[in-house]
């Protein structure tokens, strides 16, 4: 009787930590976090990465391998900072201990934006709150300030909370601020109508955001008020054979940019060069074989030339048949049975 009790308070004291943790993940005061260490903050690079975890196939319960076999080169092409845009962690089997052993190796400092995978995974608020406070947060960097939102404690859409964040962050401005850096992990602004044909994961295509977003009627009137440059990036691209590589789109000040990785040939992380306050983007592809276009390339008016082509997809299928166990066993029993078949034709031409 007594052992029982005392597995019933283990475990009462155990939902009430989940309860606590739950509680701060809702606390409304984002921190102004500590910036990362530049040696010259007039002139860096940061990375951007999207769906880091790769494929919804994948085994990995680290960051996706062709990504991983890249850090060593984002190192030494002088990164000095990255931002993963949501679903780097692989829902509930990923380990964000894998994940982060992974990165401090190449001593790169990362900052982390919430994705609808993380919040799948049972250690993701914990991290967050540990880290940051809270699941969104921002931080400045001499001319530049970068604000960090979670489009996922209300499904693909920014709450209460953040948008008087973001208000906050955006109306304190000085003259020193240049530019703005905003990200969370969905195309909320695929929305609108005349993005319903972007080829984005499945949870930012239009069909499935258009009642769930509020990017137009709440955040984007925020940001259009400012004269000040203001780069809003998402990273939920990738993650579907028929992905598009990368998304751009100006509105006034205001530019929208995607990428990502896992499930298309033409994966990729995007580069940012600050440059005295002057911005320069680059896409670089995983696969060195792999030539991509400038980002404004990738564009609503390009859109039918840059998103994976049908014979790609088909030959993705066949891949996919080959590696199941059931088309391996059927390949064994076939060979089986051909072997049988052989030996019994020699046998008859022997008698």
């Amino acid at each position: 009787m007594g052992r029982n009790r005392f597995i019933l308070v283990k475990g009462s004291m155990r939902n009430l930590c989940i309860l606590v943790i739950i509680l701060m993940f809702t606390n409304t005061n984002a921190n102004s976090i500590i910036p990362p260490k530049i040696k010259n903050t007039d002139k860096y690079t940061f990375i951007v990465a999207g769906h880091a975890y790769g494929s919804h196939f994948g085994t990995n319960v680290g960051l996706h391998p062709q990504f991983v076999n890249k850090l060593e080169y984002i190192k030494n092409s002088g990164c000095d900072f990255m931002i993963f845009a949501g679903d780097f962690i692989r829902g509930l089997t990923g380990k964000w201990e894998v994940v982060e052993s992974e990165l401090k190796q190449f001593e790169i400092q990362p900052y982390f934006v919430m994705g609808n995978s993380e919040l799948y995974n049972n250690n993701s608020i914990e991290k967050f709150i540990n880290k940051y406070g809270n699941s969104f947060y921002s931080f400045d960097i001499k001319t530049e300030r970068y604000i960090i939102l979670n489009s996922q404690k209300s499904s693909r859409s920014i709450t209460e909370d953040q948008i008087k964040f973001l208000k906050e962050r955006v109306e304190t401005l000085s003259d020193k601020n240049r530019n703005v850096f905003i990200f969370f992990h969905e195309l909320l602004w695929n929305s609108n109508e005349i993005y319903k044909d972007v080829k984005s994961n499945r949870r930012s295509r239009y069909h499935n955001i258009i009642d769930k977003s509020n990017y137009w009627q709440r955040i984007h009137p925020i940001l259009e008020k400012t004269k000040k440059p203001i780069y809003v990036i998402a990273g939920d691209l990738g993650g579907k054979p028929d992905s598009q590589p990368a998304f751009y789109d100006k509105w006034n000040n205001v530019t929208l940019i995607a990428t990502g990785m896992g499930e298309i040939k033409d994966e990729n992380y995007l580069k940012v060069n600050i440059h005295y306050g002057s911005i320069n983007f680059e896409l670089i592809p995983l696969n060195n074989k792999i030539k991509l276009n400038e980002i404004n390339y990738y564009s609503v008016e390009n859109m039918s030339k840059h998103y994976n082509p049908k014979d790609y997809l088909i030959l993705l299928k066949i891949v996919r048949l080959v590696e199941t166990e059931s088309f391996k066993l059927g390949v064994f029993v076939g060979m089986i049975g051909i072997s049988l078949l052989f030996g019994f034709i020699r046998l008859v031409r022997n008698n």
